[in-house]
């Protein structure tokens, strides 16, 4: 009997053992995990302005996102919204950057709560829901004074910019540009800086400051990556055409073609036809136009079918310039359908009024517990 009872005494060690064992196994293994999702997120953060593709490949390591939690998941979310943005990925809605909007807005880290809502307006945006995208572009505004990154703050205000921008609101754009052009000059951010630069010149276009933008763009322009190169010779080529400086657009429009190793984007083939129609080359011009009405963007067929039907009228080619003009309403039609009109600045004012008002309120709370105090 008492062989019996120590052979199951022992056996039940054994087992005891045996599950403690596993049990340590696995927190050791759990313990692994969390520190390689670590790494990998700190790894992936530090590529996400150079490299965001290279941030997609690293995000796309960490083994069964869906069940991180906690920061984790929040940062995970927040470093795939951003690293998608920047690689032109269109998010299908905001749920995503949500995550991680509900985990920092309650937190003390205003670089990654103004990173958040900078992303949310940034996908709100791009889905064309721009009363919902100005007001997270807006509460991005109101961490800037604890943030840090620069990059960050410098992206808020050019978005701002933008947005301003395509609702005509050039004043307050022009303020927001020139807020971030002057963190991205300071920190050497050439890339940005040119973007700035020429947003900026895109409102300046018939005034004097428009050849500023140009001096400045032309001083960095050799600094900067093809790309941006390009773009930088296409916008000049425009501001020059603008100008009716036809020779020295036509200039800048070669180094464009330089540049892009011959390959022209269809933007540039309708503004070098355009140009090619101001100087009097009308078979270069047409070929040219034709070549870019392979374009899905509608803006620019827009543009050209203006351009050829003017060209068929003032040729007295009446049946061409009918036919022009009946493929321009259309355009025009598809235009409105896609566009939706918004009142942004007075949603701007009204916001900027709400946070004014709150930030008083506070003001005086404050007060009165000082005086009760």
């Amino acid at each position: 009997m008492s062989i019996e009872f120590t052979f199951k005494s022992s056996i039940m060690k054994n087992r005891q053992t045996a599950i403690l064992y596993i049990l340590l196994c696995c927190a050791c293994l759990s313990s692994c995990q969390r520190d390689n999702t670590a790494k990998l997120l700190e790894l992936a953060e530090a590529q996400i302005w150079e490299k965001p593709d290279s941030t997609l490949q690293i995000l796309e390591q960490i083994s069964s996102p869906e069940k991180l939690k906690g920061k984790e998941q929040a940062d995970y979310a927040l470093l795939l919204t951003q690293a998608k943005y920047r690689c032109n990925i269109l998010a299908p809605s905001d749920s995503l950057i949500n995550i991680a909007i509900n985990y920092y807005k309650e937190k003390e880290d205003a670089d990654r709560k103004g990173a958040a809502y900078l992303y949310k307006g940034s996908v709100l945006n791009e889905l064309h829901e721009s009363e919902k995208a100005i007001q997270a572009y807006k509460q991005a505004e109101e961490c800037i004074p604890k943030m840090t990154d620069t990059h960050l703050i410098a992206r808020i205000y050019s978005d701002l910019g933008y947005l301003n921008q395509m609702e005509l609101n050039y004043d307050i754009a022009k303020t927001y540009y020139k807020k971030s052009l002057s963190i991205n000059k300071a920190e050497k951010y050439l890339s940005n800086s040119a973007n700035d630069l020429i947003n900026l010149m895109g409102i300046y276009i018939s005034s004097d400051s428009a050849e500023w933008c140009t001096s400045e763009l032309l001083n960095i322009v050799s600094k900067v990556g093809s790309n941006i190169q390009a773009k930088i010779f296409h916008n000049i080529a425009v501001q020059k055409m603008y100008k009716e400086k036809y020779t020295e657009a036509e200039i800048f429009l070669q180094k464009l073609k330089e540049v892009s190793n011959g390959k022209l984007s269809y933007k540039a083939l309708s503004v070098w036809g355009e140009l090619y129609i101001k100087m009097g080359h009308k078979e270069k011009a047409d070929s040219l136009l034709y070549a870019a009405l392979g374009t899905s963007d509608l803006t620019v067929k827009v543009n050209i079918y203006s351009t050829l039907y003017k060209q068929a009228e003032e040729d007295k080619q009446y049946k061409k310039a009918v036919g022009y003009l009946k493929k321009y309403t259309a355009v025009i039609d598809s235009v409105r359908d896609e566009l939706k009109s918004t009142e942004i600045r007075e949603l701007q004012l009204k916001y900027d009024k709400s946070i004014t008002l709150r930030q008083n309120a506070e003001i005086r709370m404050n007060w009165y517990l000082t005086i009760a105090i």
